[in-house]
């Protein structure tokens, strides 16, 4: 008789198959030695070398080989459950990027059924509009090198609407540490950058007229004034205020005076050149920042064109309006050179040009 396989218990955690169906068969070979002889057995005597094969400790192998393959089971099947019912969107890839498998989540978050996708690349809901500070080759880079990457990217979805997501790429890897899948998760996240972007949009914009507020003014100032000083060219600080706003208000209501406001600041966006801004200061009162002017005389022309824009007749519901501005202008570097003291000085202007009839413009160095 040859001798029978003994197992250390450390040595069931490193079984493969064979092995697997060997302890199987000596378990079954025990009990069936036990229904012949009759009684519990633990171990046989070769009558030939007189050697002892202890026969529990196949059963014990057995028994400790059901429990281990009962928790692999049952960890699959949890692995399986969060990968059905995870929240995030799941994609599994092959080595070169094929897709495997998706989750229900992916699919609700593309529009695409997981049979429309497995076999194929994730190409097809890539987005062209590419997220701040994105990279595909760094992206890949990291996941090379330090087996994963995280970061936001736009996808597409099958009806071809955008939307941002939270995505983390993960490598997995062989025991012999070449890659075998690539696992990618994916949140969607949009929700939350148009929250972002509405908070920033009220930090910098105007609600009503979503023009540039004091606070973004003071940024394109600071710009403005370095541009002219790089280019050797004037800039041109103009304090724009509505005439007679006040008895608008008062006579057909605050709506009414919002409506103009809204008017009134679109066509002077549509007069203004690409690098000039426009901003709300308050109430009717308009900031206008006039840079890479060659002469004062371009200025002036612009300001021309922007009193007949605004004397244009309005309409507010089914009233037509006449309203006119006053503008005040201040230069740099020819009145100075700090943001307070020119929009101080352009308000001087203003004041006057109020006094001199109103509609008309009037610039500081011309004051006596």
């Amino acid at each position: 008789m040859k001798p029978l396989l003994t197992l250390a218990p450390k040595a069931l955690l490193r079984t493969n198959e064979p092995l697997r169906e060997l302890i199987t068969k000596l378990a079954r070979a025990h009990d069936e030695v036990e229904r012949l002889v009759g009684s519990s057995v633990d171990a046989v005597v070769d009558p030939e070398t007189g050697r002892t094969f202890m026969l529990s400790g196949a059963q014990e192998a057995y028994v400790r080989l059901q429990r281990e393959t009962a928790a692999q089971a049952e960890r699959l099947r949890l692995a399986a459950n969060v990968f059905k019912y995870a929240h995030e969107g799941i994609l599994i890839t092959d080595a070169h990027g094929i897709i495997v498998d998706v989750n229900d989540m992916f699919s609700e978050m593309t529009g695409y059924a997981s049979e429309e996708l497995i076999g194929k690349t994730p190409r097809r809901f890539r987005s062209l509009h590419r997220a701040q500070g994105f990279s595909v080759t760094r992206m890949w880079r990291d996941v090379n090198d330090q087996g994963y990457w995280h970061g936001e990217i736009w996808n597409r979805h099958k009806d071809g609407k955008e939307y941002l997501v939270r995505l983390t790429v993960s490598a997995v890897r062989t025991p012999d540490g070449s890659i075998s899948h690539f696992v990618a998760t994916f949140s969607d996240v949009t929700l939350l950058y148009e929250q972002q972007q509405r908070l920033e949009r009220l930090a910098h914009y105007d609600p009503l007229t979503h023009l540039p507020n004091r606070a973004l003014l003071g940024d394109r100032f600071q710009q403005a004034l370095v541009q002219s000083r790089r280019a050797e060219t004037l800039l041109a600080v103009g304090y724009l205020d509505l005439d007679g706003f006040k008895a608008i208000n008062d006579n057909l209501g605050h709506n009414a005076g919002d409506q103009l406001l809204v008017q009134v600041a679109h066509r002077i966006r549509l007069h203004l050149r690409g690098g000039d801004t426009v901003a709300r200061f308050g109430g009717d009162e308009f900031v206008l920042l006039l840079s890479g002017l060659d002469a004062i005389q371009t200025c002036t022309q612009i300001l021309e064109r922007l009193l007949q824009a605004v004397a244009e007749p309005y309409q507010l519901d089914e009233r037509k309006i006449c309203v006119h501005a006053s503008i005040g202008v201040a230069f740099f570097p020819r009145d100075g050179s700090d943001p307070d003291l020119l929009l101080r000085e352009a308000d001087q202007a203003l004041y006057l040009a109020k006094q001199l009839g109103r509609n008309r413009y009037h610039l500081y160095h011309q004051l006596a």
